[in-house]
């Protein structure tokens, strides 16, 4: 049943006798998640009588313009619909202080499992079974919309005949178990250990291609470098590890000799997330610093540098051609996440010593006119259009 949609057609009933609430239970409330605010606004109704361990639950999800809020990952961002819509769970399972509800997103295979915390502050979470964290951050507690409008009796009425009924399809734990990664809520995350090592040192890039800087994340602590991030021009961050669950981490981010405050949240299955600093967002890919393959290329124009693909959708991949034309033989495929390529000769051939003076964004424009030989690992692939090809930053 859609509670908000019979709440509003009931604003316009004639008045009906006050309603007997005594026997709903004390998740019987709605919970706005938080940090989501302007870009998206998501609120979850949930009705449960007595003590029952499910309760009824609705979703609503309102997304405004394409920006994501620093508390989801591209991976939800992504899925929210694009219009205002009200979607029902599937399942719910209550066990003492955490409710958990999976629910399903128009366009988007497999289930979504969502988990509130009455404990720490209430906490909460969004998760793919697939495609792994979406939100992490906390849900505020208000009156469910039937204490501010009026709503039909038969909405309590339908869950009172049959309370067992909202378990529907997580009446078997084992799934909520897996999805969730742990029964309990977020924890806070245990000091840095002296004995962490050296950690793993990270190129962190836009989603779109522009190269951020490096960081290095050791235990709960990280620093590096990041450029143009912090509206007062320092480079050198500071990272302190807030929150872990799962593949899910939320870092805390400040700036030496600055006020600047950030948070870059990270799904490190995935290696991409969000960075928010000042209120600036961007979403984000970390990559594995690699060593230099091979010593003896020439370091002079088109050549003195390795690449990475930009223009690839998410979910495609870039044919490797036996020759550079569009109706040659196929050879290979490439990730849209693809790097550390080198280009071997370009058809035709550029004028190196502009490509070598000139920006980034001629360099591309330059190799946007090319197709070019490429090769990873010191061995040649194929042909590929240079459009697709953007020089890595060192």
């Amino acid at each position: 049943m859609m509670i908000r949609l019979l709440a509003l057609i009931l604003l316009f009933a004639a008045p009906a006798a006050a309603q007997d609430r005594s026997d709903l239970g004390r998740w019987y409330a709605s919970f706005a998640l938080t940090d989501t605010l302007p870009e998206a606004d998501i609120v979850v109704q949930v009705l449960q009588v007595g003590s029952n361990p499910t309760a009824e639950v609705e979703i609503s999800f309102y997304k405004a313009g394409t920006g994501c809020p620093p508390s989801m990952t591209p991976v939800l961002c992504k899925a929210l619909p694009e219009e205002s819509q009200q979607i029902e769970a599937s399942g719910v399972r209550i066990d003492d202080d955490v409710l958990r509800a999976a629910f399903a997103l128009p366009g988007v295979e497999g289930r979504w499992l969502l988990q509130i915390a009455t404990a720490n502050g209430g906490e909460a979470s969004i998760r793919h079974e697939r495609l792994g964290t979406g939100y992490d951050g906390r849900a505020q507690r208000g009156m469910h919309l039937c204490e501010e409008v009026m709503c039909m009796e038969s909405i309590f009425d339908a869950v009172r005949r049959d309370p067992l009924a909202s378990l529907g399809n997580l009446a078997d734990d084992g799934w909520t178990q897996d999805a969730a990664g742990s029964a309990s809520p977020i924890a806070e995350a245990p000091p840095a250990s002296p004995s962490a090592g050296a950690g793993e040192t990270w190129d962190i890039e836009t989603i779109d291609g522009q190269r951020l800087g490096q960081i290095t994340l050791s235990g709960s602590a990280g620093q590096g470098a990041l450029n143009g991030v912090d509206p007062s021009g320092s480079a050198n961050a500071e990272l302190s590890l807030r929150l872990r669950r799962g593949s899910a981490e939320d870092w805390a981010v400040t700036f030496a000799g600055t006020s600047s405050e950030g948070r870059l949240l990270l799904d490190r299955a995935r290696q991409e997330g969000t960075l928010a600093v000042d209120g600036n967002t961007r979403l984000v890919r970390l990559f594995p610093v690699e060593e230099e393959i091979f010593d003896d290329l020439p370091a002079f124009g088109i050549y003195a540098t390795d690449y990475r693909l930009r223009g690839v959708p998410a979910d495609r991949t870039l044919w490797v051609r036996a020759e550079p034309s569009a109706s040659a033989a196929r050879v290979a495929q490439l990730a849209p996440t693809a790097r550390g390529l080198f280009v071997f000769a370009c058809n035709p051939e550029p004028d190196n010593i502009a490509f070598d003076g000139a920006s980034l964004s001629e360099q591309e424009r330059i190799l946007d006119e090319r197709w070019c030989e490429i090769g990873q690992g010191g061995d040649a692939i194929g042909w590929v259009r240079g459009k697709f090809l953007s020089p890595i930053q060192r």
